[in-house]
């Protein structure tokens, strides 16, 4: 496969296919982990040229939230011939596989609805991000963006954005019918003018199937008898969760989220994001204004007491997903179930199996070597070669040719040399990076057996919660115990009284930390503390085995606490091992760089010897 040079002229060699679009192909780069290549299946025009050159000046500044273009592709050495551009890898999930209640619980088993929350408010502030920096998105949909569970979302295929190049606007001339606002439906949309209006539109539909676990708001069941497809419904602006006085042609599907589940600011933005007079630019809520929403619904998250697993919005009437459940038989957020994570036959091995070393590989002699073209060996000029060729005609050519030949012979030598010691460099980082790499892993392996496992940490929990709720009832028992029915040794009446004016009436009350503030003697302090243990013994309390809605909610929680914890520890003893693999990346294509120049300039030499040769007469 013919190779491929950025901007600084660093040559690299495409691999596998990624993805196919219409406006081109996505391929992998060798020995790079971090950066694709995105080659176009027509030439660019210079127009194309000024749009990426455009982006790429921000791609930096939006790093974090949109996979711009970081420098234009060329297909030659002499970057003559623009075909692409280089893009930074945005590894996730689909938008898609988190709402969708099936992907959802394969991929994030024990994912609550808090996860969508988050997912929309960091969609919004990304959106913010580029609405800010004067860019437009243009063709909104849900392929066009990752979701990174914990580390935010990225919009990906972002040359399509429009972007003002400071003297021309380049448009966004691509878009999904679904996603398109009512306004541009049906319209050409090369050349058009997009506007981050038009893109809210897309937004407010992202939110929505986020928020409603993959219902679409313009999806429902019809009020008359024309059945009406999405597209259909947008052009009509026929928003199904629309309060029914509006008098759309659509109605809220059975079984589905209901509208008044959220917070009305939030029923209200869907609405203003929705309705006919969205059209009219600046009039549906910005993505900064549903950035806000969001930070508020996620605060203001509760947890079901029937089923810890599900959350929802504090000012609901009831638990939606109870209500869906009970409907249709349908959990669309189940409990993780625990003694299946449990179940795997060796946890450690599990995560291990994901931290393998990279396969470097010594850069060779051939590697990405152009086809050389062998230039025309020009005679020695000037009045000394005039003078050699009239008087030695048999001789100066030779002589001439020898000597470039010895020159040319010393130049390979001198770049072969050169090459071989940076093979050695090479070398030395790969067996560097394998020793450190190894030394990480079993860091890792050894801190991973000492881990409880969560049936485990299940078991404590629940012995926990179970023995302080006996300890309550036998509390309770103790409280009915007054000190003054009582006949306790060492304690007369003086005594009582000191201990009633310390507010220590109970059995309950015998504590050594307040004992010791009523400053009564050890010795009494153990008499009393013996008298109370002498009471519980003879208290029959019944031990409770079962756990109620709200123990074991507690639970849950504090499962899911520890789960959280582990996985951020987790995240920190891994951390050596990627970066260990990122420095020997970047040593790695530092020299392969350097390399594939000598090994460029080695090729050119040879050829020119080689014309020396094919020449020469002796």
């Amino acid at each position: 496969m013919s190779p491929i040079f950025d901007e600084s002229g660093t040559v690299f060699q495409m691999e596998a296919e990624l993805a196919r679009g219409g406006q081109g192909v996505v391929r992998k780069l060798r020995a790079v982990n971090s950066h694709l290549v995105k080659i176009w299946h027509s030439a660019p025009s210079q127009a194309d040229r000024r749009r990426s050159e455009a982006l790429r000046q921000l791609a930096g500044s939006l790093s974090d939230v949109a996979a711009l273009p970081v420098s234009l592709a060329f297909s030659d050495a002499a970057k003559t011939r623009h075909c692409g551009v280089f893009i930074p890898l945005a590894e996730g999930l689909d938008v898609f596989e988190i709402y969708n209640m099936g992907s959802r619980r394969v991929l994030l088993p024990g994912a609550t609805f808090e996860l969508l929350v988050k997912t929309a408010k960091q969609t919004a502030q990304a959106f913010a991000k580029v609405h800010a920096h004067g860019l437009v998105i243009g063709d909104v949909n849900e392929k066009n963006l990752k979701v990174m569970p914990g580390h935010g979302v990225r919009l990906i295929d972002t040359d399509s954005f429009q972007v003002h190049d400071g003297e021309r606007l380049h448009t966004s001339d691509v878009g999904t019918p679904l996603w398109t606002p009512p306004e541009l439906q049906g319209i050409k949309l090369t050349g058009v003018q997009r506007t981050a209006n038009h893109d809210l539109f897309g937004l407010a539909q992202l939110i929505f199937l986020l928020l409603f676990s993959g219902r679409h708001p313009f999806a429902g069941v019809p009020v008359g008898n024309d059945d009406l497809q999405p597209h259909d419904a947008i052009r009509q602006h026929a928003f199904a969760y629309a309060p029914a006085k509006l008098g759309l042609p659509l109605s809220p599907p059975k079984a589905a989220p209901s509208f008044a589940m959220l917070p009305p600011p939030i029923q209200q933005a869907f609405l203003e994001a929705f309705e006919p007079s969205s059209r009219q630019e600046g009039m549906r809520p910005s993505a900064q204004s549903w950035a806000d929403l969001l930070v508020n619904l996620e605060h203001d998250l509760i947890r079901c007491q029937a089923s810890p697993a599900h959350c929802h919005w504090k000012g609901a009437m009831e638990c939606p997903w109870c209500t869906i459940f009970k409907q249709t038989g349908a959990d669309l957020f189940p409990r993780a179930s625990h003694d299946l994570l449990s179940s795997v036959k060796d946890p450690v091995a599990e995560v291990l199996k994901s931290h393998q070393p990279f396969a470097f590989q010594v850069t060779t002699e051939t590697a990405a070597v152009m086809p050389v073209q062998i230039p025309i060996q020009p005679g020695p000029q000037g009045l000394m070669s005039w003078c050699s060729r009239l008087l030695f005609r048999q001789h100066w050519q030779k002589n001439w040719q020898q000597e470039e030949m010895r020159k040319q012979r010393a130049l390979i030598k001198d770049i072969s040399d050169k090459i071989r010691s940076l093979q050695q460099v090479q070398r030395q980082v790969i067996v560097n990076y394998q020793r450190d790499f190894q030394r990480h892993k079993k860091s890792l392996q050894d801190w991973l057996k000492r881990q409880p496992s969560m049936a485990k940490k299940r078991s404590q929990f629940l012995e926990g919660v179970l023995k302080s709720n006996n300890q309550e009832s036998l509390n309770k028992h103790l409280e009915c115990m007054m000190l003054q029915d009582y006949k306790i040794p060492m304690v007369g009446d003086s005594r009582m009284a000191k201990l009633r004016s310390a507010n220590i009436l109970t059995a309950a009350d015998l504590q050594p930390q307040q004992l010791q503030a009523a400053s009564m003697p050890s010795n009494v302090i153990t008499s009393l503390l013996k008298w109370r243990r002498r009471m519980a013994r003879g208290i029959k309390v019944t031990k409770s085995v079962v756990l109620s809605f709200q123990d074991q909610a507690r639970v849950e929680q504090m499962l899911q606490q520890a789960e959280q914890d582990h996985q951020r520890k987790l995240a920190s003893v891994q951390q050596p091992l990627a970066a260990c693999t990122k420095s020997a990346q970047q040593k790695m294509l530092a020299t392969e760089a350097s390399i594939r120049s000598l090994c460029q300039q080695k090729a050119q030499a040879d050829a020119v010897l080689a014309s020396f040769q094919s020449t020469f007469s002796p």
